[in-house]
């Protein structure tokens, strides 16, 4: 990964410029965060979590060694995650029919 961020201009101790480096390197650096909302609106399911019924557990929070998805989720959210040896983190976006949870009241639960 550190060879990967040099390509980008990003090495340890030294400020970033964008205006150093390749400007084609920089027109696709500036169309990233796009990008990386786009992936979070699908991350929770692209992630290492085991899914069963719409619930997603992450057991290998803190853990992560190269997904980086996972790692950057996580970090977005705003968990403090602790490692499975201490805590489990189950979360849900979605229903066991695969739905998108919503908040809505439904009928049945009128009653």
């Amino acid at each position: 990964m550190v060879g990967k961020l040099k390509k980008l201009g990003i090495e340890p101790d030294q400020d970033f410029d964008i205006y150093k480096i390749d400007p084609a390197v920089a027109k696709g650096l500036n169309r990233v965060p796009q990008k990386v909302w786009d992936i979070f609106q699908s991350a929770p399911q692209q992630t290492n979590a085991q899914q069963t019924n719409g619930w997603l557990l992450f057991l290998r929070l803190g853990r992560y060694g190269t997904d980086y998805n996972t790692r950057a989720l996580i970090a977005w959210l705003g968990l403090g995650a602790a490692t499975l040896d201490d805590v489990i983190y189950p979360t849900a976006f979605v229903d066991g029919g695969g739905r998108l949870l919503d908040g809505a009241p439904h009928l049945r639960d009128a009653f």
